[in-house]
């Protein structure tokens, strides 16, 4: 918000001083037009280039990295801008200036984030009833997100004046008091607290519930664990999750009309596709067929919507009979399988572009979880609770765990991942898909994940 309304203000001003110094007439609408597109130029920028990964723009040295880019990015978009649009005739000297300006306030704000909220009150100060594994997750996962503006004050129960260790980041670890538990509402009074989390895998019978529902009603934010984690991760923890949590929580909607458009945006979007990649599309073919002579195109059973299973196709990028010896196996990072052209077209993600047709045909959606060979379902389902919700929906070509978890090859990854699909399945919404295509584009851009 500060930086928006700083690039607001300034483009204005510093438009506005172009004109006069030009001793032009401008129409406010051209104003407002002009500020509107550099605006925009900007934000796109800050996004696509990673300004706006603030738990990785921790490291000053990976800060100054993206900020040149950011930047560089920009002069070029704005150069292109005025040479060939005589609508944007801003004069260099003034671009030049506002990028500069603006970088140093944004380097500015970056690196002082911390006390920048802390200075203006913007800080939470949060109690976490428990003392526990899960109370010490949660303090884990919020000291990682300083940007976030949250401090633990305390953990509440256990022995009093003792203290517990938490990992950060950074090398060493910070000491959280533990505060005997008694009544909580004068506590959250008297250290002020703004958030009440409740660690409720660790409490069990235990929980407070008077004082808890005291401090509700006196207006303090109450949150339990699993919801916390939602806010903060975008993601549904599947360890400790009772039934009835995702029974009685809010979401898991899908409405005819969103469902409707949903569709109808896949089937635009994969026609669209088809068509403007078919040049490329035959290249490839081409380039494929010529490496080893083998068939352009894989052929792999999926798992999909309520379980039924489908034909997905993909460009082969593996060697032919691939897993004739081994069996059914996930890639591996620099996988000898891979062929030359295979993992050319695997970086950019164009072995994905025949999917396409799988949505055209209705078997998968543009985003949604990533639809998994039913031998590996037999084996996930077994191992990790909830696995199967994941196939309420169609799956897609990207999705909400895709832009969020590297590629995984282990039940691990494949738990991270279902608590990332979890949590669209939860807050499914065509503006969450936009997004997530959005997300998609800025990974294909960099190559992050490819096997």
């Amino acid at each position: 918000m500060t930086e928006m309304t700083w690039l607001l203000m300034s483009l204005v001003a510093l438009f506005s001083l172009d004109r006069e110094i030009q001793s032009s007439a401008v129409r406010v609408e051209q104003l407002a037009g002009q500020v509107g597109l550099a605006a925009i130029l900007y934000l796109t920028s800050f996004y696509y280039c990673d300004l706006y990964n603030f738990s990785r723009l921790q490291v000053r040295r990976d800060l100054m990295t993206v900020a040149v880019r950011t930047f560089s990015a920009l002069a070029v978009l704005f150069g292109v801008l005025s040479l060939f649009t005589q609508w944007f005739a801003v004069s260099s000297d003034i671009i030049l200036l506002h990028l500069a300006l603006t970088s140093v306030f944004v380097l500015i704000l970056r690196t002082q984030i911390d006390s920048v909220l802390s200075r203006f009150g913007m800080v939470t100060r949060i109690a976490i009833v428990g003392t526990g594994s899960e109370a010490r997750r949660l303090a884990e996962e919020i000291l990682r997100r300083s940007e976030h503006g949250q401090e633990i004050h305390c953990f509440v129960g256990g022995q009093a004046d003792d203290a517990i260790e938490i990992r950060t980041p950074n090398p060493g670890a910070v000491s959280v008091p533990v505060i005997a538990a008694g009544n909580l509402p004068e506590l959250a009074i008297r250290h002020r607290i703004k958030r009440i989390l409740v660690a409720t895998a660790d409490l069990g019978s235990q929980l407070p519930v008077h004082d808890l529902l005291r401090c509700k009603a006196d207006g303090y934010e109450v949150i339990d664990g699993h919801t916390f984690y939602e806010r903060l991760l975008g993601r549904i923890f599947v360890a400790d999750l009772s039934p009835q949590w995702l029974i009685f929580s809010d979401g898991f909607v899908r409405s005819a009309r969103t469902r409707t458009l949903k569709r109808m945006i896949d089937l635009v979007v994969a026609s669209c596709v088809v068509i403007l990649t078919a040049p490329l599309l035959l290249l490839v073919a081409l380039a494929i067929r010529l490496e080893d002579g083998g068939p352009v195109l894989f052929r792999q059973a999926r798992v999909g919507r309520g379980g039924t299973l489908f034909t997905l196709y993909k460009f082969r990028s593996m060697d032919v009979d691939a897993e004739k010896d081994s069996g059914p196996k996930w890639a591996e990072v620099d996988d000898p399988r891979v062929t030359r052209i295979g993992r050319w077209i695997r970086a950019l993600r164009i072995d994905e572009i025949p999917q396409a047709w799988n949505v055209l045909r209705g078997d998968m959606s543009f985003v949604g979880p990533r639809p998994e060979r039913p031998e590996f379902v037999a084996m996930l389902q077994s191992r990790i609770p909830y696995y199967d919700h994941r196939h309420a929906v169609r799956p897609g070509i990207t999705g909400w765990a895709q832009v969020n978890y590297p590629y995984g090859a282990t039940v691990e990854d494949a738990r991270h991942k279902l608590e990332f699909d979890l949590y669209y399945l939860k807050n499914l919404s065509v503006l969450m898909d936009i997004f997530i295509l959005a997300r998609t584009i800025k990974i294909i851009m960099f190559g992050w994940g490819s096997r």
